[in-house]
């Protein structure tokens, strides 16, 4: 689940949502995301973690799809920046046109 945190915007979506949301003014959208393709985590300052159980949160969105999470570990209880490259294409749509402006 990534919760996508929305300052005074509206959300409008063609993506295969099972409805429209057109017009919804939120400061919180949460979306379920099912990858295609299995994702590589890796921590910025060292190990590397696939276990998607770890993730506490995510949030921050850019043109680019970039995901920021924060986790901790079973042998770290600290949080620890995380960077999560998503092949957008491979896991979402042929094309950025196919959705509108989320943001």
């Amino acid at each position: 689940m990534l919760r996508l945190g929305v300052e005074n915007c509206t959300f409008s979506s063609k993506a295969s949502l099972a409805h429209s949301a057109k017009g919804l003014i939120a400061t919180t959208i949460d979306v379920a995301v099912v990858f295609i393709q299995q994702l590589h985590l890796e921590f910025l300052g060292g190990s590397r973690h696939s276990d998607p159980n770890q993730l506490l949160t995510s949030s921050g969105l850019g043109p680019k799809v970039r995901v920021a999470i924060l986790t901790n570990s079973e042998e770290d209880k600290n949080h620890r920046d995380v960077k999560m490259d998503i092949p957008f294409v491979a896991n979402f749509a042929k094309s950025l046109q196919s959705y509108n402006r989320l943001f």
